[in-house]
C-alpha cells in the first residue's frame, strides 16, 4: 500500500474500484465521495457502495472497535487487510458474505462478533489474525472454526453463589462465560416498559469478572440483561 496516503478522494468519474485497491495502507483515515458519484459513499470516512451493502474499504489507519451498520450484505476483499489498530469487530445479521482476505494481517485483532448466522467467506479471511471468533447461541451455520480461527458461542451468564448480591451497599455479580469475551450489562427499573442503559462493559479475561452496579444503592427494585457488544 502507500504508506504515506492519509486520505482519498472519490471523483463523480469512479465508479468501479479494484478489490484491496487501498488495503495495507497504514496511515489512511478517512474517505470522501463526490456526491455526483453513482457507484459509491463515504459514511463517517468509511468506503460503502452507494446503496449501503458493500463495505468496499474501512481505512487501515483506524483503530480500536468498528461496529459495521445494519444492511451491510457484503465485506469487500480486503476491506480492512493491514489495519494493526483494529482490535475488534462487531458484525451485523444483514452481513452474508465476506471477501477473500478482508481482514488478513490485522495484527491485534483479538476479537469478531457476529450478531447473525455465519456468513460464506473467501480465501484467507483471517490471513495471520490470532483473534476469536463469538457468535450467538441461536444462530446457524457454526462450527468450532472459521475462517481459521477458533468460534465460540456468545455464553456469557450472570454466575449465582459467591459475589451476587447485596455487597458493600451496592448490587452485584459474576459474569462468567468464554474467555477474552466482552460482555456489556446493561440496567432498567421496571420491566412494563423498559428503558435499558448500559451500566459496564467487562471484559471476561480467565472466563469471568466482577460487577458492580452503583446505580442500584437507591433503587427500589433493578433488573439487568447482558448482551453482545
Amino acid at each position: 500500500g502507500a504508506s504515506g496516503l492519509v486520505s482519498v478522494h472519490i471523483p463523480a468519474t469512479v465508479t468501479n474500484i479494484g478489490a484491496s485497491a487501498f488495503a495495507y495502507c497504514p496511515l489512511l483515515m478517512t474517505f470522501t465521495v463526490d456526491s455526483a458519484n453513482s457507484a459509491y459513499q463515504s459514511l463517517y470516512g468509511v468506503l460503502f457502495s452507494l446503496n449501503g451493502t458493500v463495505l468496499a474499504q474501512h481505512p487501515v489507519g483506524r483503530g480500536g472497535v468498528y461496529t459495521l451498520p445494519e444492511g451491510v450484505a457484503t465485506i469487500a476483499a480486503g476491506a480492512f487487510a493491514g489495519a494493526d489498530g483494529l482490535t475488534s469487530v462487531i458484525v451485523p445479521t444483514s452481513t452474508t458474505a465476506i471477501g477473500d482476505g478482508a481482514f488478513a494481517s490485522c495484527a491485534n485483532l483479538a476479537a469478531v462478533y457476529f450478531r447473525g448466522d455465519a456468513p460464506t467467506t473467501g480465501e484467507d479471511v483471517f490471513g495471520k489474525v490470532l483473534g476469536i471468533v463469538y457468535y450467538p447461541p441461536t444462530a446457524s451455520g457454526w462450527g468450532a472454526t472459521f475462517g481459521g480461527l477458533d468460534a465460540f458461542a456468545w455464553n456469557a451468564a450472570v454466575e449465582a453463589g459467591a459475589g451476587f448480591g447485596m455487597q458493600g451497599g451496592v448490587f452485584g455479580f459474576n459474569v462468567v462465560g468464554s474467555s477474552g469475551m466482552v460482555v456489556i450489562v446493561e440496567a432498567a427499573d421496571d420491566l412494563t416498559s423498559p428503558a435499558w442503559t448500559p451500566v459496564s462493559t467487562q471484559t471476561l479475561s480467565n472466563g469471568s469478572a466482577p460487577f458492580e452496579d452503583p446505580g442500584s444503592v437507591d433503587k427500589p427494585s433493578r433488573f439487568y440483561r447482558l448482551r453482545m457488544p
